[in-house]
């Protein structure tokens, strides 16, 4: 595995960790899911455009990716 998917696999599984107490994501529907995908985009374009600190643009990343990861650990399963 190459570092840096495995550095930002751990930023993702953290941030899992920190936001375990909202649940199963497996309990939204896709179209929910992709909603909140939009939501993190918007909030990475936001912090991005305006030159936030440089955690703030990580952090942000890592929210749009857990989201979209929420939509393939959902689907993946019905995937024959």
């Amino acid at each position: 595995m190459r570092s840096s998917v495995a550095t930002f696999a751990i930023a993702m599984e953290t941030k899992l960790q920190l936001m375990e107490h909202k649940g199963d994501w497996k309990r939204f529907s896709v179209i929910d899911l992709f909603r909140r995908v939009q939501v993190e985009v918007e909030e990475l374009r936001q912090v991005v455009e305006t030159q936030g600190e440089v955690e703030d643009v990580l952090d942000e990343c890592v929210d749009v990716a857990n989201q979209a990861m929420f939509i393939y650990d959902k689907l993946r399963d019905e995937v024959p």
